[in-house]
């Protein structure tokens, strides 16, 4: 929901966001939309520009390959390569580290070895402004996610490398507003069609930067939460026949002249699953307790906040994990974690409800302990715990896989197997699986199936292509052109341990788009199939699951949106505020009290000499608050001349920048700021001319 209001007040923006440092810039900006105007001409973001980048043609401008090789320049390593860097990554098996080593004094486990690092494909571009910190010393953090697939004796690894950059505030004597820049590059990019040029602009601001700012892919923004910094993460998603397991790590770059390694750091707001078991320091436990009141303190804020996006919790990192593991296996039963290990009987539940109470919140321990595992890794993917009303992200049990690996679908068909329109050695019987009908059995080498289907429509000749199967012996099918032309693929059939005991097997499939009709032929018999699903891999966007799409994405666009709108960068905005200008937030009363006589001995304004800007105009001429001729002249009405804008960028603060956006007259020219501007309009990149006045 977007609050709407009818007036855009410079100067309360300025006012609040100058007390930031009292508010999460969450709380601050959901506040703001209460204050600012978003009207109809207010700026509005697009998600698939503005936050969430998932096209497939600007992610291809993207790879770790150039990621690993701008932080190794940055250190000046002339030795180490982007795939000695990833040879060489620590806890790794690869190195010796096994289970039940100990970091940060709880157990971690290990990684098998990353793999080529040409093999990794860029899955998104993320904006999280929404985590710039309360008082503007930084701006938030940006992230390029990679993934690489990889499978070897029947077992599946899917291994994510997340480069989370936190972005420095060049001028954190500005506060938040300082970060303005970087907002407007951001909101910026929706409002631009070209999708070339959108690539174009986030490379530079990847590997590039801002004027004045770094370039996001610095070494030094990678550095971890020890040294104020961003982080990357390496996630193994793990798949065999017996078991499945997701691990979360996260590492901290070390520069040094010449030299560039990464260290293991803890995962930052993750708990160790075990922290309430009975061998944790009683220090611990209560690092743990004070953390959780802490977060019960303020209504609708940290633990106690109404939705996901506010949700927060800081605990110190003495309780931090060296990395943290989920059985896949076990979700549906609620695998190990926090909350199945709270003792709801125990002294910390009792503190934990002494403050709930004393705060007036319906919450129970047990709904704030899942919340604090919510907040995890393990806990964010595979949320199905309740966490108190309004917050509603469950998943009905499921492991959420957040950003998927492969382009998002197409069209697709279901191909019943006893559908075919020849066949040969084949036999149907009636199935057990869900939906009954009935599957095609008595599958030996040389049978076959041909099925006249018109394939869906992709764009990259790509095809996700699922087979229901079942047996109790391996086998094999190929998939190929009917009467054997061209062979598409060779799919092992696992064992499922029964006739009926269905399973799918997914295989990712070229096959030529203009291509009518398939077939199966049997390899190696010993199973039955109940259905073939064939999905086109349309190749525009990355799949992204629907909790991140709905829970997350929308509060981190009207964070963007209220955080642009608050400053009135709009050209709305610019003529309200210059329709208001009596508003002014000084002491002085700008009404009152008239100017002296000025040196040519003519009538001055009516401005007050203590905040008079231009003490030498006439009584007659349209003035600012500040004193200064407000020229005429479409399209300039109300745009003040330059050089005698007044703006403070906060309380106290000079009257030298220029918010983004905002319009000057200069030499009888109308310019826009394109960010902080001190220079004369016309005179750098910093301007863009807007046409004359006249």
């Amino acid at each position: 929901m977007i609050i709407t209001s009818s007036i855009c007040q410079m100067n309360l923006a300025t006012n609040y966001i100058s007390k930031i440092k009292k508010y999460t810039l969450l709380t601050f900006l959901l506040t703001a939309a209460l204050l600012y105007s978003v009207s109809s001409q207010a700026i509005e973001v697009d998600s698939e520009r503005s936050i969430f980048i998932r096209d497939v043609s600007i992610l291809q401008q993207f790879s770790l390959t150039e990621t690993l090789q701008k932080v190794i320049d940055d250190s000046s390593d002339f030795v180490n390569t982007p795939q000695s860097i990833l040879d060489t990554w620590p806890a790794t098996i690869s190195e010796g580290c096994g289970f039940g080593e100990i970091f940060n004094g709880f157990p971690f486990g290990c990684m098998s070895g990353h793999g080529n690092v040409m093999n990794y494909k860029t899955l998104a571009l993320v904006n999280r402004f929404d985590l710039a910190k309360e008082d503007g010393t930084d701006c938030g953090e940006y992230r390029i996610a990679f993934s690489n697939t990889q499978a070897a004796s029947g077992t599946l690894r899917v291994k994510f490398a997340i480069f989370e950059a936190r972005l420095v505030n060049p001028n954190p004597q500005n506060g938040i507003q300082g970060c303005l820049p970087v907002a407007k590059f951001w909101s910026d990019l929706s409002h631009v069609d070209d999708i070339d040029e959108r690539a174009d602009r986030l490379h530079d601001f990847y590997f590039k930067g801002l004027p004045g700012f770094t370039a996001i892919v610095d070494v030094n923004n990678y550095r971890g939460g020890e040294n104020d910094s961003g982080q990357i993460r390496f996630n193994e998603r793990i798949s065999s026949g017996c078991c499945s397991s997701w691990n979360f790590f996260e590492f901290r770059a070390q520069p040094s002249p010449g030299n560039l390694s990464f260290a293991l750091s803890t995962v930052k707001d993750t708990p160790p699953m075990t922290l309430l078991s009975d061998t944790t320091p009683v220090s611990v436990l209560q690092d743990f307790e004070e953390a959780i009141l802490q977060g019960l303190t303020e209504p609708g804020k940290n633990l106690l906040a109404s939705t996901m996006g506010t949700l927060a919790f800081d605990p110190p990192n003495t309780i931090n994990a060296g990395n943290t593991a989920a059985d896949l296996d076990d979700v549906d039963n609620g695998f190990d974690n926090l909350k199945s290990s709270f003792d709801k009987q125990s002294e910390l539940a009792n503190n934990i409800q002494t403050q709930l109470t004393a705060v007036g919140s319906n919450l129970t321990p047990e709904q704030v302990i899942a919340r604090v595992d919510a907040l995890s890794c393990v806990g964010c993917h595979s949320q199905a715990a309740d966490l108190g009303t309004p917050i509603n992200f469950t998943s009905t049990g499921q492991f959420i896989e957040m950003l998927s690996v492969e382009p998002e679908l197409g069209e697709s068909i279901r191909i019943e197997a006893e559908s075919f329109n020849e066949m040969s050695g084949v036999k149907t019987e009636v199935t057990s699986d869900t939906g009954n009908g009935q599957n095609v059995g008595w599958l030996d080498a040389d049978d076959w199936m041909v099925y006249n289907v018109a394939l869906p429509v992709s764009t990259t000749a790509l095809y996700r292509v699922s087979f229901r199967i079942a047996g109790i012996s391996r086998g094999k099918l190929v998939l190929e052109q009917p009467g054997g032309g061209q062979t598409w693929q060779i799919v092992n059939i696992p064992s499922t341990g029964g006739w009926q005991s269905w399973r799918t097997v997914v295989r990712i499939v070229e096959i030529p788009t203009d291509q009518t009709g398939l077939a199966i032929t049997v390899e190696e018999g010993g199973w039955n199939i109940n259905w073939i699903e064939i999905e086109s891999l349309g190749g525009e966007k990355m799949k992204l699951k629907d909790a991140l799409r709905n829970e997350f994405i929308p509060e981190r666009k009207l964070i963007l949106e209220n955080f642009i709108n608050s400053a009135c960068t709009s050209f709305a905005c610019q003529e309200n505020d210059n329709d208001n200008g009596s508003d002014s937030d000084s002491d002085s009363d700008s009404d009152s009290d008239s100017d002296s006589d000025s040196d040519n001995g003519s009538v001055s304004d009516s401005v007050n000499d203590d905040i008079d800007q231009c003490p030498n105009t006439g009584a007659e001429t349209n003035v600012n608050e500040s004193g200064c001729p407000v020229l005429t002249g479409s399209p300039c009405d109300g745009v003040t001349a330059y050089p005698n804008w007044l703006h403070n960028d906060y309380d106290g603060g000079p009257n030298t920048h220029i918010n983004a956006g905002e319009l000057m007259q200069h030499n009888n020219q109308l310019f826009q700021a394109n960010w902080y501007a001190s220079s004369l309009p016309g005179s750098d990149s910093s301007w863009t001319s807007l046409g004359g006045c006249d």
